[in-house]
């Protein structure tokens, strides 16, 4: 076998997209060629046409977390089988906002999530604590946590405003998890929201554990889709050196999809 780099894709969505926005996020999710797909503030009700053409494409592989159609929640699609694990009942008052699941042709456990923002101190706490608990349980498997985490580290992930609860994401990392974007460019800025006033943070990505670390090969962010107004979120993309198997060859990945896509803020 040989090694060969999976794509990951991972984005929010806001509000699950609409009539004009939910086949253009379609398209832009296909245009970078994902192996593996997770996205927050999927809905239900109108995600269908998402799911499909993924599925068109070769991501059939799929699973979604059981949110009313009309609320947000996560779906992750995948070119190679999935597992789902049972949902945790050690995280409520979160439903749609954590998506697990093994990867076993890869080698790997993947978790989705999107943290509650600061206008619910409470749920984001609560939310955190539970991070902090799911590191201490898988810092020694391959490990991927990808998504909104509605976080950043202050004077390195905002410009002025800061974050609610920053001290345990300090904890979290300090359990073995890597942000794995900081890593690959640790002297960037980069934003991947704005606040209403113009400040922005960068408050999605991805963290491995320290096993499954060695196996990034480069992460990078997509602002030409927020700037479309597709969404308010940057997109992420994350290569990840696995193995080829005959049943999980990914197609041919389009030259512009790791050129032109990625726009910078790098200040």
């Amino acid at each position: 076998m040989s090694e060969r780099p999976l794509r990951l894709f991972a984005w929010n969505i806001l509000h699950g997209g609409g009539p004009r926005r939910t086949p253009e996020i379609a398209l832009a999710i296909l245009a970078h060629a994902p192996d593996l797909v997770v996205l927050s503030e999927f809905r239900a009700g109108r995600g269908g046409q998402i799911r499909a053409m993924l599925a068109d494409a070769g991501l059939h592989h799929q699973i979604a977390t059981d949110s009313p159609p009309t609320n947000n929640g996560m779906l992750v699609a995948s070119r190679s089988p999935l597992e789902p694990c049972p949902p945790r009942a050690s995280l409520p008052g979160s439903r749609g906002r954590f998506i697990e699941c093994l990867v076993p042709e890869l080698g790997f456990r993947l978790a989705g999530v999107h943290v509650p923002d600061d206008t619910d101190l409470v749920a984001k706490q609560r939310y955190w604590h539970f991070l902090i608990a799911y590191a201490r349980a898988h810092a020694d498997e391959p490990c991927l946590v990808v998504g909104d985490f509605n976080m950043g580290r202050r004077g390195q992930d905002d410009n002025g405003r800061g974050f609610a609860c920053e001290s345990l994401l300090g904890t979290f990392t300090s359990l073995g998890f890597c942000d794995a974007w900081r890593h690959h460019h640790p002297d960037e800025r980069l934003y991947t929201w704005f606040h209403h006033d113009g400040t922005g943070a960068r408050i999605d990505g991805a963290y491995t554990s320290r096993t499954l670390l060695p196996r990034v090969q480069s992460v990078e962010y997509s602002t030409l889709e927020r700037d479309q107004a597709l969404s308010d979120h940057a997109a992420m993309v994350l290569d990840l050196v696995c193995k080829d198997t005959p049943s999980n060859e990914s197609s041919r990945r389009a030259n512009h999809a790791r050129g032109g896509l990625f726009g910078g803020e790098s200040r």
